[in-house]
């Protein structure tokens, strides 16, 4: 939408580069004119939806994977108690697949104005295709009307300076996408203003506690939330969701805060990333309009704990647990003993309980029948268009759509939106302060790899590592996490998440 509505102003927008990859084609595909260097290619594959199935490997390794949940279409599980896709997930995975290929399709088609039916043709035949041109990438997309140009890097940088009036021996002004950030997203202060918009941007697991950036704290974002709650100037919060889910009990704990802002008398809205599911969606579903983007997966309304035991691994090797207790269930959820079956009906009526509560969640905040959001649940991960259709969505556009609504709620189109930003740590800071620096020089402090030890280090310092929180992840027993494996979208993991 900022591409079409810069193109109004008659300014052109280029897209060049050396080859493009199926994300990086779409939003090239908005542009006024598309380059591609004579040695590049536009790689629009398709979409996949795979993962790694480990059931064999678990069982070579004496793994008992004990696995409690509800919903059918719950497939989060699925890589450590099958070998195989089951025939329920491919049902509910071809369905929002297949939409979000239809929808990247006719965008494309639309934006380039091809012939109807042109991109499937060419994904379909690219092998032909390719071996027609000898080999040449560029000339297909160039024959096929999905560039406008085939030229190098010397000749585009020629073409820009025609269009803005340049002669060829003077320089040509360009502005890097870090400078143009670091501008736009200079500080501003917004006291004294009525009627303000507050957005919070939500992503990444859903987490107990307090968490870093990258991370959903239940703690974290409730503790923001209330920033913009106990602020009088803000009138609305816009929410940003991108999360497949995380721990039900931070779920509900940010759940309750959004509760609480909502007495306080100001308007919340939720808008929709790539992906907000499962326990994306039990933080969402509160609130007083839900947006969500045609590509957004969502709902995955069901609740999965997994408790992998490793008794028999350690016995292959000559080891053993055993010991007293003062109750017959103290070494219950230890992975050194087999699980017993007292502790499996526990846990099994736990996640029910939990799956119950989600339900009437989304019952009473989208004012749905039960019955009908028990058809909608089963652990179903729908795309945004689907969602809307049955009514777990209200509308589908962008984030800036989102605050145009929250601006039509509080009734004021004048009411400034800004992003409400948790406080930084002291790593945060030093990074910060050294990307700043970097930016206003034009040149790195430190060398790329050494920025990224740097980081790592000071991450593992302060955080953990990273399997500390995959450890933490598999022991949850009141998980609500939407398991999508990757989406093959510029043979990149997309939408990846527990």
């Amino acid at each position: 939408d900022a591409l079409l509505n810069f193109r109004r102003s008659k300014k052109e927008v280029i897209a060049a580069s050396d080859t493009y990859r199926q994300g990086h084609y779409l939003l090239a595909s908005y542009a006024s004119r598309i380059f591609l260097n004579p040695m590049g290619s536009v790689d629009i594959q398709g979409l996949g939806h795979y993962s790694l199935y480990c059931k064999d490997a678990i069982d070579k390794l004496h793994i008992d994977y004990n696995i409690f949940k509800v919903g059918m279409f719950k497939s989060a599980t699925e890589p450590f108690t099958r070998n195989s896709m089951s025939e329920a997930d491919k049902e509910q995975s071809w369905l929002w697949l297949t939409a979000i290929w239809d929808n990247f399709s006719s965008q494309i088609t639309q934006n380039r104005k091809l012939p109807s039916g042109a991109l499937q043709r060419y994904v379909d035949n690219l092998a032909l295709e390719i071996q027609n041109t000898g080999g040449d990438s560029a000339s297909l997309a160039l024959d096929k009307g999905l560039v406008d140009a085939v030229q190098n890097r010397q000749q585009t940088r020629a073409y820009l300076r025609r269009i803005s009036g340049k002669t060829e021996d003077q320089k040509a002004q360009y502005i890097t996408v870090d400078e143009y950030l670091n501008r736009i997203n200079a500080p501003r202060s917004y006291s004294g203003r009525t009627g303000e918009i507050a957005i919070i941007v939500a992503e990444g697991i859903i987490i107990d506690g307090k968490q870093r950036n990258g991370l959903i704290g239940g703690d974290s974002l409730a503790s923001h939330i209330q920033q913009a709650k106990d602020n009088p100037d803000v009138k609305a919060l816009v929410l940003r969701i991108n999360s497949g889910g995380g721990s039900a009990f931070a779920s509900e704990i940010i759940r309750q805060e959004l509760l609480d802002f909502k007495r306080s008398g100001k308007k919340l809205i939720v808008s929709m990333g790539s992906i907000a599911a499962s326990g994306g969606y039990w933080i969402a579903a509160n609130a007083d309009q839900i947006w969500a983007a045609p590509s957004t997966l969502t709902g995955s309304i069901g609740v999965f704990g997994a408790l992998p035991t490793f008794q028999r691994t350690l016995a292959k090797v000559g080891i053993h647990s055993d010991g007293i207790s003062t109750a017959p269930h103290i070494q219950s959820l230890v992975p050194l003993q087999a699980l017993p079956p007292a502790m499996q009906s526990v846990l099994q009526q736990s996640v029910e309980h939990t799956y119950r509560t989600f339900i009437d969640i989304v019952s009473q905040g989208r004012n749905m029948k039960r019955q009908k959001v028990r058809r909608l649940a089963e652990g179903r991960v729908y795309d945004g268009v689907r969602a809307q259709q049955t009514g777990l969505v209200d509308k589908l556009g962008n984030l800036q759509q989102a605050v145009a609504a929250a601006r039509e709620l509080i009734g004021s189109k004048e009411a400034r939106a800004f992003y409400l930003r948790p406080e930084q740590s002291f790593r945060e800071q030093i990074m910060e302060m050294l990307n700043a620096v970097r930016i206003q020089s034009g040149t790195a402090l430190l060398p790329h790899f050494a920025r990224q030890q740097l980081q790592g280090v000071m991450d593992s310092m302060q955080h953990g590592t990273g399997f500390s929180l995959l450890a933490g992840t598999m022991y949850d027993r009141n998980a609500i996490y939407s398991y999508t494996p990757p989406l093959l979208l510029d043979s990149l993991p997309y939408g990846w998440s527990f």
